[in-house]
């Protein structure tokens, strides 16, 4: 997990950025001056460039291109049904004294859509996927979903947890050990619109028949000239899909 966490670092704009930035200085302290200026500038120039708006977009829609937008209730009502819906968790920050409940961040997204499928009768369980980080979070990202579900109506008796995977991959191993324990092989899979291409290549491999629920489906909609302003908010939407662009060929 440590050489993940390092590898994703580093293929991250951020952190290439400034591992750029770091051999640049070293070149300096060296006397290569001219190749340190060089470096320097790249570093500087790459992360320009994946913080802009128009970048991010574009980033985000290849890694999206496969996936269809799921919104109207006519669209929910023409999917499939299925023995169940496979919920990706996507990362959770435990409850506060301020505020007492997990926060989901962009993956409540998923976790309303999963809703919104078993509501309509597309399948009779929510198997909610999801570990934790031992060393920053107490509390799964399935335990964190089912709290969510709940709220949205699901009740305790249609919800499954896997509460031990800490990647994509484990998230479809594990999910389908526990789902080959109900005779379930078809499921709607339900995850972010830039995870789902890595996440039905996994499932697949694990044996399981599935049919992709996209959701999450990220711009920064800007149609003037901020598109070509870097911003935080940019820089952050490239990473995360630069990440999964790797992922898919590489994981």
């Amino acid at each position: 997990m440590v050489f993940s966490a390092l590898l994703t670092a580093l293929i991250s704009p951020l952190g290439s950025a400034l591992a750029l930035g770091l051999i640049a200085l070293l070149l300096g302290l060296m006397q290569w001056r001219k190749t340190a200026l060089v470096l320097g500038l790249a570093a500087l120039g790459w992360l320009a460039v994946w913080s802009l708006p128009v970048t991010a977009n574009w980033i985000q829609a290849h890694v999206s291109r496969d996936q269809a937008p799921v919104v109207s209730d006519e669209q929910i009502a023409a999917i499939p049904r299925a023995g169940a819906i496979v919920l990706l968790g996507g990362g959770v920050s435990p409850p506060t004294d301020a505020r007492p409940w997990p926060d989901l961040a962009e993956a409540s997204d998923r976790v309303w859509q999963a809703a919104r499928l078993w509501h309509a009768g597309r399948a009779p369980l929510i198997l909610a996927s999801g570990g934790h980080d031992p060393a920053t979070h107490t509390q799964s990202e399935a335990e964190a979903m089912r709290t969510v579900l709940r709220a949205f109506g699901v009740p305790d008796a249609a919800i499954v947890l896997e509460a031990r995977s800490r990647n994509t991959r484990q998230n479809a191993t594990d999910s389908a050990a526990i789902l080959a324990e109900r005779n379930i092989r078809r499921v709607l899979l339900v995850t972010s619109a830039s995870h789902m291409a890595r996440s039905v290549s996994h499932f697949r491999a694990a044996g399981l028949e599935v049919v992709p629920v996209a959701t999450d489906f990220e711009s920064i909609d800007y149609a003037d000239l901020r598109r070509f302003i870097p911003t935080a908010s940019a820089l952050d939407l490239s990473a995360r899909a630069l990440k999964e662009w790797v992922g898919q060929i590489v994981w």
